[in-house]
């Protein structure tokens, strides 16, 4: 009897060991590693790419073009959008008056790093000359245009999550608050109760994030983790969304001088409208028109206004010839 009872504790203790060998987290155990091992190399792929500047807001129409200079591998800069309508450009005005406060601050001086302006294509420029000459005179400016290129491949989401993931538009720039709008996903997406510290001496930026959620894989065994869903936010949020970028040297005439060399350069022979050093554009000119001035590859200054040619000059005449390519009359 003695030996029957040792025999049933045996059972008793033996039995949840083999009972956890045959359920699917014990599965997980064996696989965690690979699990983590995939986030390691997608996450490190995706630093790769947030070292460089991008503009990254869905919904926001950039002009087209295959000109230009890669933004992959750009220096590093400030991104400035506007405007969002012809008349209101509150985003700019206020990055203006802060790019004015760090110069300020810096005593007259600041680091020698470029302004990219994501602008929309179909906005007209001339209500915003102002806030553009005022950057001009400081900084040196670049604009940002979508290349015609198909979109970078990115990681495909889980079933369960695609349609969350693939059908939702992000109002915020890439980062956190991208991350912030995408918050039911990966919260459903890690679920482990572990706490898990990281150091945050040097701030907490994606790459504290993505160390993060490696981190509790890890410290879970991969319980309650979804690493592909993980993935596939980590990318959404903080990933180059869209084709492609590039970017176009933008010299605006600051100075009286440069304003007058637009305005005499303009239309003097039809040789100089294929390849002019400066071009005086009308106030209603769009973004999309820039574009196709800045592609020529000759990066000419550009100015915004009425030229003063005297009684034989017919600013709706000539601006019409302009548009249709042809020289002034």
């Amino acid at each position: 009897m003695p030996r029957a009872r040792l025999l049933l504790r045996a059972l008793a203790f033996t039995l949840p060991l083999f009972g956890a060998a045959l359920t699917p987290p014990a599965i997980t155990l064996g696989t965690c590693g690979e699990q983590v091992e995939r986030m390691r190399g997608s996450f490190a792929e995706l630093e790769r790419r947030l070292a460089h500047p991008h503009a990254q807001r869905e919904g926001w129409p950039l002009p087209v073009s295959s000109a230009g200079q890669p933004m992959h591998g750009a220096e590093p800069g400030a991104i400035l959008y506007g405007p969002p309508s012809d008349d209101e450009w509150p985003d700019l005005a206020r990055d203006v008056e802060r790019l004015a406060d760090q110069r300020r601050m810096w005593g007259g001086a600041h680091p020698r790093e470029p302004i990219y302006l994501a602008l929309r294509s179909d906005v007209k420029l001339d209500r915003h000359w102002p806030a553009l000459r005022r950057l001009a005179r400081e900084w040196e400016l670049r604009l940002v245009v979508a290349s015609p290129e198909p979109a970078l491949p990115r990681p495909a989401a889980p079933e369960a999550l695609r349609g969350a993931l693939e059908r939702r538009t992000l109002t915020a720039e890439a980062g956190f608050d991208r991350l912030e709008e995408l918050r039911d996903v990966w919260a459903a997406a890690d679920t482990c109760p572990v706490t898990v510290h990281v150091c945050t001496q040097f701030g907490f930026g994606p790459r504290q994030m993505l160390g993060l959620w490696i981190d509790r894989a890890e410290a879970c065994h991969c319980f309650m983790i979804d690493e592909e869903a993980l993935i596939a936010v980590a990318w959404r949020a903080f990933a180059p969304q869209g084709p492609p970028q590039r970017w176009l040297p933008l010299k605006i005439a600051d100075s009286y001088e440069e304003q007058r060399r637009a305005e005499r350069e303009y239309g003097t022979s039809p040789a100089d409208l294929d390849d002019p050093t400066a071009m005086l554009l009308p106030g209603a000119a769009t973004v999309e028109r820039l574009v196709t001035l800045l592609a020529r590859g000759t990066a000419p200054t550009i100015h915004f206004g009425t030229p003063n040619r005297g009684p034989l000059f017919n600013p709706l005449v000539d601006y019409t010839a302009w548009a249709n390519g042809k020289g002034r009359r």
